[in-house]
């Protein structure tokens, strides 16, 4: 049995918002819709409806698409391209969600072109981050593999080593997965070490058990 933990559902997490409750999502739906009837046609109003869109988008995935399909209708209209970018990116996970794998890529793809454009770190490690979730999805471990080494270093850049830590975790796991045992410990070693930095315990533990993992699997 295969028993290296996978961290890939972490990813979906670690962007700035946390996804909320069911118990309080038709409440933050319905304070979100009244603060949004009082705004003009912004980038306030864009940056609402997306990090609404992100904040809903387990227990409300149908509401969470229509926000970000709002935030990018908004953003397009008064081309606010971080905004148009933001909403690309949700969009893409949406389809990503519903297994919709080529017009997530699309998404994502059409959403790093905007970012790279406006040479946005932060933008360009969450489009990176996403491609590599749907090209593991589509099983192309290299492809995937690539996506995340270029995100982790975005997200160096950023000084975000706890998300660089999730990173490296997760190519860790794709050499791992493609038998490539050395570099599957490099970095998953990378990985325990930035967590070494950030204080998270509970992540190290999990990191040390992949790597505990693929030493039992190369003595089967």
């Amino acid at each position: 049995m295969n028993k290296t933990i996978r961290f890939f559902s972490f990813i979906f997490i670690t962007f700035c918002w946390v996804a909320l409750a069911n118990a309080q999502t038709e409440k933050y739906i319905d304070s979100v819709e009244t603060a949004l009837s009082k705004m003009p046609d912004d980038s306030n109003k864009v940056k609402i409806l997306t990090s609404a869109s992100w904040k809903i988008r387990r227990a409300n995935p149908e509401k969470s698409g229509e926000f970000a399909e709002k935030a990018f209708g908004i953003a397009k209209n008064i081309n606010f391209k971080k905004g148009i970018g933001d909403s690309y990116i949700l969009l893409g996970s949406k389809e990503l969600g519903f297994g919709n794998l080529s017009k997530a890529k699309e998404y994502e793809l059409i959403a790093l072109d905007i970012f790279k454009s406006l040479n946005d770190l932060k933008g360009l490690s969450k489009a990176n981050n996403f491609l590599g979730n749907v090209s593991y999805a589509e099983g192309n471990l290299k492809e995937a593999a690539n996506y995340f080494i270029v995100s982790a270093k975005h997200n160096l850049q950023l000084g975000d080593e706890a998300m660089a830590s999730v990173l490296n975790n997760n190519i860790g796991v794709i050499f791992k997965d493609m038998n490539n045992y050395p570099l599957a410990i490099e970095y998953l070693n990378k990985s325990a070490e930035y967590d070494k930095k950030t204080g998270d315990t509970i992540a190290s533990a999990g990191i040390y058990t992949n790597i505990a993992s693929i030493y039992m699997y190369q003595k089967k």
